[in-house]
């Protein structure tokens, strides 16, 4: 069974959960969510996108964060120094970084 959601850690033991799929706060909220986030960068450029092809433009954008906001967060915590403790993610690198399994 898949989860959609699972725990990132830093090396100061700070927890942050990280989803998969869709993100209805992105796709509500845009550029604020990516500041919520942590993610300033990812906030400016949406908005000056969002703020100079209205409306067609924050409708394009906000899809766009609802559809990738999710998978942006989770490469800003890996950037940043984050890694994966419990759910999917877990178990994929245990596979990886244990070379011993033969089966």
């Amino acid at each position: 069974m898949s989860l959609r959601r699972y725990a990132m850690k830093n090396r100061d033991g700070r927890v942050e959960m990280s989803w998969k799929g869709f993100s209805w706060p992105a796709f509500l909220f845009g550029p604020l969510w990516c500041l919520y986030k942590g993610m300033t960068v990812t906030a400016v450029v949406t908005f000056i996108i969002a703020f100079f092809t209205a409306p067609v433009g924050t409708l394009i954008v906000a899809i766009f964060l609802g559809c990738c906001g999710n998978e942006m967060h989770d490469h800003h915590l890996r950037s940043i120094g984050y890694y994966p403790i419990w759910g999917d993610e877990e178990v994929s690198n245990e596979n990886e970084s244990n070379p011993t399994n033969n089966s």
